[in-house]
């Protein structure tokens, strides 16, 4: 009976044991999997080592099939500095004095969307627009009275989208409507994105309270569409994102070689507006990113400020070398190859897929000096700019 006993223990210790080991198994294999999902996550991040340096890349080199258009000039129709482009293939639309202006390819204007006011179908300001070709249909965003405005291409009001937050740029994505706050944090919006959809709403990348009270920096263009895939970039930020549906997620982490701004810079810092901001900023040696990015299959762009200067840093995919340049020579237009205006704060890409607009202000061209054909050769300085049109090699 006693060795009926013994033997009943150790069968039962065995078997302990034997339970032991499997819950250790077990344990050790689902570490490994989050371990090895942990670094496919890892992995799917691009880390960019960039040195700034004063070099100059011919405009050949960055695009082909470089097209110029002067943009016909109206009494009653200018296009500002500063102005944002989007397009479509038979169609360029300018914002610009509180109207979207519609050319051609030829440079000619077929249509002024205008509606200023504040009743219905009526915007006080445009603080971003978007064009979906397929309906054919311009969006307005309002960020002073709350809403998006929706115009067809013959400046009809169709309808709007009432938003209860600030909101000062959005694009759309598939059935996805990305609306982006900046760091406009309040009570009614905690979160730098708002996701409209037909089957579901989303918030997320929330805003940082310190930074809400300050870090208002106006960009121009914080998206990128390619194919399926839309980019996400904005200014002090050294990150490049996809946006998804309901998430920022990692795409380009870019290092300046100890000129990122780091992390404690802004907790050991409470600026009280902007102007406090930008001057501290000065007395530091830090790189200002992330501006104007666009891509192609095999390389990356995109630009940032040092020192006051603006930088383009081509970034190649294949051989994982970056290079950088603080001018960029049109060797395409003119008959003389000629410095572009690229320090000058509107000289900016507008890209979409594999295409580039960009304009340039008829004062280059007359400074120049140099012998153009019609129809440039008539050009004055107060014209409406050239419209080039590239594709990205």
């Amino acid at each position: 009976r006693s060795s009926d006993l013994r033997y009943y223990f150790i069968k039962k210790l065995k078997c302990k044991e034997m339970k032991f080991y499997v819950l250790l198994s077990y344990l050790l294999i689902a570490f490994m999997i989050s371990c090895d999902n942990q670094s496919n996550k890892d992995d799917k991040l691009i880390s960019i080592s960039v040195g700034l340096e004063n070099k100059s890349v011919r405009l050949s080199h960055i695009f082909s099939d470089i097209e110029v258009i002067p943009l016909k000039t109206l009494d009653t129709v200018l296009v500002e500095p500063e102005a944002k482009i989007d397009f479509t293939d038979n169609l360029v639309f300018v914002e610009s004095d509180k109207s979207i202006l519609i050319f051609n390819y030829k440079g000619e204007l077929i249509q002024k969307i205008k509606h200023c006011g504040i009743g219905r179908g009526e915007y006080s300001s445009i603080s971003d627009f978007f064009v979906d070709d397929n309906l054919q249909v311009i969006e307005v965003l309002d960020k002073n009275q709350k809403k998006i405005l929706q115009y067809d291409y013959n400046n009809k009001y169709l309808s709007e989208i009432p938003l209860n937050f600030w909101a000062i740029k959005f694009i759309r994505n598939d059935n996805n409507l990305f609306v982006y706050n900046g760091n406009e944090r309040d009570e009614n919006n905690k979160y730098k994105f708002r996701v409209l959809a037909p089957t579901h709403n989303a918030t997320f990348a929330e805003i940082d309270k310190n930074k809400s009270k300050y870090l208002h920096i106006f960009n121009l263009i914080n998206f990128y569409k390619r194919k399926n895939e839309l980019l996400f970039f904005e200014p002090f930020n050294d990150t490049i994102y996809t946006l998804q549906p309901n998430k920022l997620e990692p795409k380009y982490a870019i290092s300046y070689n100890e000129g990122n701004i780091p992390t404690n810079f802004y907790e050991k810092h409470d600026f009280e507006n902007v102007f406090d901001f930008f001057q501290e900023i000065k007395t530091h040696n830090y790189v200002n990113g992330t501006y104007n990015v666009f891509e192609t299959e095999n390389k990356l762009f995109f630009q940032c400020y040092y020192k006051g200067k603006k930088y383009l840093v081509e970034y190649d995919k294949l051989t994982h070398h970056s290079i950088s340049y603080d001018s960029i020579i049109d060797d395409v237009f003119l008959p003389t190859p000629t410095v572009l205006p690229f320090q000058d704060n509107d000289f900016i890409f507008f890209a979409q897929n594999d295409k580039v607009l960009f304009t340039v202000p008829t004062q280059w061209l007359l400074d120049s000096k140099q012998n153009v054909k019609e129809p440039f050769s008539n050009l004055k300085i107060d014209d409406n700019p050239l419209l080039f049109i590239a594709k990205i090699k």
